[in-house]
């Protein structure tokens, strides 16, 4: 199964806080406030490690399908 595989996959990677604390450019995270597969609370470590904006949406985490006009807004928002 696909979704089986990538889910391991996204589990097994370990690497993520490290390799953001190496960016050097601006960094913007679009949440979603409902999100049950990245919750915003797991997301604070590599918003920190990334120095990024952090912008939450009213949405699960389907951002685009569940409040376009609030994602449309936070893009702007970041690309100001």
């Amino acid at each position: 199964n696909l979704f089986h595989h990538d889910f391991g996959v996204c589990d097994a990677y370990a690497g993520g806080l490290l390799a953001a604390s190496h960016v050097q450019c601006a960094a913007s995270l679009i949440l979603g406030e409902r999100d049950q597969m990245t919750p915003p609370k797991q997301a604070r470590a590599i918003a920190e490690a990334l120095e990024a904006t952090v912008h939450a949406v009213p949405a699960g985490h389907t951002l685009m399908a569940e409040a376009p006009e609030a994602v449309l807004a936070a893009l702007r928002s970041a690309l100001a």
